[in-house]
């Protein structure tokens, strides 16, 4: 069984994330990509760019995938976030997140990280019923 088209996205958009791949990134996202976090909403390939440039700093955010929901062309990823001191590589803060992606045409059309499995779960309508099998 061959893997639903939004996870194969959804696996790609994180290599490219954590080996901080911006080109890689950008192409992956729709031109007027929605982004969310906790410090607000913004749209467009440009915030993408911004944002990784803030990844390469003194501290670098990683999200470790560790579980995958999935349905229709909605992907919700259960993740271990690390922000990782650049000279170092030392873990100077982690928790669990949880994130969705909104995949459209092949592309990430949205991106919202929440502060946890059960708030991206709802977020995005899905259930623990729609997780993926060895994902």
């Amino acid at each position: 069984m061959s893997e639903a088209p939004a996870l194969a996205v959804a696996r790609s958009w994180h290599e490219a994330m954590n080996a901080r791949d911006v080109e890689r990134l950008v192409s992956l996202a729709h031109d007027d990509v929605e982004v969310a976090g906790p410090r607000g909403v913004g749209r467009g390939t440009e915030l993408l760019r911004a944002w990784m440039g803030r990844q390469t700093g003194e501290v670098g955010l990683r999200l470790e995938a560790r579980r995958f929901f999935v349905r229709d062309d909605t992907v919700v990823v259960d993740q271990l976030a690390e922000w990782r001191a650049a000279a170092t590589g030392e873990v100077v803060e982690g928790h669990e997140v949880g994130s969705v992606l909104v995949v459209r045409d092949g592309r990430v059309a949205a991106f919202a990280r929440h502060p946890d499995l059960g708030a991206a779960l709802h977020a995005a309508g899905l259930d623990p019923s729609d997780e993926i099998a060895g994902g």
